[in-house]
């Protein structure tokens, strides 16, 4: 078995390197961890009702007392028997109603081990296992003997604590007496707990020496039909007392009586069952791991393949970009193109739109509403304070009004860029390639990068990635002159309201008018210039955020051509890699087929 264990590890190790590269480290490394475990433990549980000579036999397989035995029910607690270099015993003890993590740990003297394993509870101080580690060259090879206590007898604790112990062993030694048939509970207990639990396991027939031959071999077939019904397990016979005279005295008699030689055999063949059984769950995890890897492998290929295929028309698929790029970039460079026309006409539509409501709105104040306020019954009382009041309220309105309609002309503008950029080129062209993607020219970072250039002209205060919201309306307040204007007016009120006091009606008028509309005019002028200088920064930040879109255009074009420099340097690559990943899948698919054929063949036994 031992060459068998070392081909499985040869081929985890010729397989991690190659599984490392697509992340299986931790999957392989668990499968070493679990090749380890097979090796150096396997542990055998001997079973049995009470008064079976299960003890006994442990002593005579080790060729010394390290189970107590008595005459009375010797064993109460489990014992776990181990390869040590120098005897060593260790007990665990507590309340098992508490749970296995509140046990404690004591080593105790070698001597004092029956103290702690014969009679009830309060007897043994509460201990549930003892851990014995001794030299012997039966355990060298990783077997671990486990002890049990009797099935069957007047404490129940016996009986959990055996069934317990079944759920956590590898193999099993059933013991039965050849004096007595098979009872029923050793037939349920047989089939339930032990089949149940270890599939590998032998059923032992011990003090053979009290039947002659005939008899014996009716009693181990009648103990075959009772039990195993046909099944491949060995039963066999075993003498355990005549085991034990062998190894005190050495006569061969004894030795043959005992059955020894066939016992041991039949150990060591259950716990190498249980080794292969083990091993070859292993070796289907390594080859299910290389399997799943040959798949991803094939459709790495696969891809790599395609990506060989289609390298030429990625090539092409770029310089189709670039030439679009160009004709872009000179669209926007070439202030007599189609689209500069275009958005100075938009721009120049607006700005005449809001400069004529102004020329509009501001006549008719100085004419016609001015007329009508001066007119009206209201329109001298107060020696003209009533009329500044009511003009400066004109004025007000107008400013919100120009203010208003400013800002709609700036998104106006704003959602004809928006439209009109993006259809000087085709969009379809930007689905060939994911870099490209990143770096097309109406994402937020190429098409509106308008907004910050704006915002150094004082007109826009924030702006969204891309839309019609890049022009935000609270960027807008600087163009309400307002206050300032309405003050103006007032106080120009103020100086001719103590020369009124004097004059007739008809001269307050011609009065009123001389002074009052030259700072109408002046306020309107104001305004007006005010509006005129928005839509000039306007127009420069537009122009400069142009400017931005042109160079991050060249820079694009720059990039596409070194992306197609690389992409026909990665055609010799792509070749390069497609040889490594069909070496690495031929590799990996001989490994799967050798694999496949290890443990096919029985083990040699006794190796």
């Amino acid at each position: 078995m031992q060459k068998d264990i070392e081909k499985l590890r040869y081929f985890l190790k010729q397989f991690t390197p190659v599984s490392e590269m697509y992340g299986k480290k931790t999957v392989l490394a668990n499968i070493d961890k679990s090749i380890e475990m097979v090796c150096q433990k396997t542990t055998v549980l001997f079973c049995g009702e009470f008064k079976r000579g299960k003890s006994s036999l442990i002593n005579a397989l080790l060729q010394d007392s390290l189970c107590p035995t008595d005459i009375g029910i010797a064993t109460a607690v489990v014992t776990r028997i181990m390869y040590g270099t120098t005897k060593r015993a260790v007990r665990d003890y507590g309340d098992m109603l508490k749970g296995k993590e509140n046990l404690k740990k004591e080593e105790i003297a070698w001597d004092d081990i029956s103290k702690y394993t014969v009679g009830d509870i309060l007897d043994i101080d509460y201990t549930v296992q003892m851990d014995l580690y001794y030299p012997s060259e039966f355990l060298k090879d990783g077997i671990i003997i486990i002890d049990t206590p009797g099935i069957g007898g007047l404490d129940p604790r016996h009986g959990t604590l055996t069934k317990s112990a079944l759920q956590t062993a590898d193999t099993a030694i059933f013991i039965t007496d050849a004096s007595e048939p098979v009872t029923q509970s050793e037939v349920d207990f047989y089939r339930d707990h032990v089949l149940a639990n270890c599939a590998n396991n032998v059923i032992l027939v011990n003090k053979s020496d009290e039947l002659i031959s005939d008899e014996l071999n009716t009693h181990i077939n009648t103990t075959k039909r009772a039990l195993i019904n046909g099944a491949k397990t060995e039963v066999l016979p075993v003498s355990a007392m005549n085991w034990l005279l062998y190894n005190q005295f050495g006569t061969p008699e004894f030795g043959e009586s005992s059955h020894r030689e066939e016992v041991i055999r039949a150990i060591r063949d259950c716990v190498n069952a249980y080794r292969k059984e083990q091993l070859i769950k292993l070796r289907d995890a390594l080859v299910s791991e290389i399997d799943s890897l040959l798949q991803y492998i094939g459709e790495e290929k696969k891809q790599l393949h395609s990506d060989a295929n289609n390298q030429d028309k990625a090539i092409a698929n770029y310089q189709k970009q670039m030439t679009e790029l160009a004709a872009f970039r000179n669209e926007l460079s070439n202030p007599a193109s189609p689209l500069r026309l275009k958005v100075n006409a938009i721009f120049e539509d607006a700005r005449n739109e809001v400069l004529n409501l102004i020329s509009h709105e501001s006549t008719v104040l100085t004419t016609t509403t001015f007329d009508n306020l001066l007119e009206s019954e209201q329109g001298l009382s107060n020696d003209g304070k009533w009329l500044v009041a009511q003009i400066n309220d004109k004025i007000q309105d107008l400013s919100s009004k120009i203010n208003y309609n400013t800002r709609d002309a700036f998104e106006k503008i704003s959602a004809t860029l928006d439209k009109e950029l993006p259809s000087v080129l085709s969009t379809s062209a930007y689905g060939v390639s994911d870099e490209l993607k990143t770096h097309d020219p109406f994402n937020s970072q190429l098409a509106f990068s308008v907004a910050g250039k704006l915002a150094q002209g004082g007109i826009i205060a924030a702006a969204t990635a891309v839309g019609v919201e890049w022009l935000m309306p609270a960027a807008l307040s600087s163009l309400i002159p307002g206050v300032g204007i309405v003050v103006g007016i007032a106080t120009a009120g103020a100086l001719i309201w103590k020369r009124l006091k004097q004059e007739n009606e008809q001269q307050k008028k011609i009065k009123i008018r001389q002074q009052v509309l030259p700072n109408i005019n002046i306020a309107l002028t104001d305004l007006r210039n005010q509006t005129t200088t928005q839509f000039s920064k306007f127009h420069q930040g537009l122009l400069e955020t142009l400017q931005v879109m042109i160079t991050e255009a060249e820079s694009r074009l720059k990039s596409l051509q070194e992306s197609i420099a690389k992409s026909r340097v990665s055609q010799k690559e792509l070749a390069e890699m497609l040889s490594t990943i069909e070496q690495r899948e031929k590799f990996l698919t001989t490994m799967s087929t050798q694999c496949k054929l290890l443990y096919a063949h029985p083990f040699t036994q006794n190796d």
